[in-house]
């Protein structure tokens, strides 16, 4: 089954690197980008998926709607109860950790610099996701 992954985030390059290296970690995976949170949720709902995301990236700071509220509105509807959602941030410290994971977040990483931290940070969440 091909995996199905939602990326939110405000930096147009950030999600490049992310596409390109999910294209390497998983070439048949099914890639839906987004650069505003509130336009991804509205038409996550609005296309009644006929699939549930397997994952969920989102970025932190955001100026629209932080990641908070992000995770926040998807954990509250039913629609993504089994979807994987990881938090990324430029700055993620131990506090902001807890606070997403008590919000339902299931990872949260700080946001790699370079395409190989992309790699790295996908086959993680993949794997600990498989277990």
């Amino acid at each position: 089954m091909r995996l199905t992954i939602v990326l939110i985030d405000d930096d147009s390059d950030d999600i490049e690197l992310m596409q390109e290296a999910i294209a390497e970690v998983d070439p048949e995976a099914i890639c839906m980008p987004f650069t505003n949170p509130g336009e991804a949720i509205k038409s996550l709902l609005d296309t009644r998926l006929d699939f549930v995301p397997n994952h969920i990236f989102i970025d932190h700071n955001m100026p629209e709607m932080t990641g908070l509220e992000c995770v926040k509105v998807l954990r509250s509807m039913k629609e993504f109860d089994t979807s994987s959602i990881t938090v990324i941030s430029t700055s993620m410290d131990a506090m902001d950790s807890k606070l997403f994971s008590s919000m339902g977040a299931n990872f949260t990483f700080q946001k790699p610099v370079s395409l190989s931290g992309y790699f790295n940070l996908l086959r993680i969440v993949f794997e600990l996701d498989a277990v």
